[in-house]
């Protein structure tokens, strides 16, 4: 199969793993496992790419790009989805790379002021913020309300 042929059937692989299976339910806590499946099935990429020709620069090339078009189109579906308009989360307003990943946070909070950051969007963005690609900050008068049905809570006991 030429290259550019094998670039575009494992692109078009990568997005039906997502449309089909990770855009359902929640994967971050399969990471570790999905993770080494993703390894195990590109060295038996390479493998399968020695067994079919002997073995040489191009045949690591071959594979090499069937593990990146797989790649390419697993994130590129995931990231277009996430910005995308049929979002179940779509309509809740909040900084467009916080949709895409969670490095975003990570990188705005790297000085340990993650309450000031969430007030500031409060400000700019209203009650309700979406941080995250499943995430939705409710307003600042959640922690007043949490703590008072905590209190409740413990003299109904």
């Amino acid at each position: 199969m030429p290259v550019s042929t094998s670039f575009i059937a494992a692109c078009a692989v990568g997005i039906a793993a997502h449309a089909g299976l990770f855009i359902r339910g929640e994967w971050h806590m399969q990471a570790p496992t999905l993770l080494v499946l993703h390894v195990v099935f590109g060295l038996l990429i390479v493998l399968f790419e020695v067994r079919k020709e002997d073995f040489s620069p191009s045949t690591l090339i071959n594979a090499s790009v069937i593990i990146g078009g797989y790649l390419i189109g697993l994130f590129s579906s995931i990231v277009l989805y996430r910005v995308s308009p049929f979002h179940r989360l779509r309509k809740f307003p909040g900084p467009r790379l916080a949709v895409v990943s969670k490095f975003w946070h990570v990188w705005q909070c790297r000085d340990s002021r993650n309450h000031e950051l969430m007030e500031r969007m409060h400000g700019q963005y209203g009650e309700f913020v979406r941080i995250g690609m499943i995430k939705i900050l409710k307003g600042r008068h959640f922690r007043i309300e949490y703590a008072a049905y905590r209190v409740l809570q413990d003299l109904v006991r």
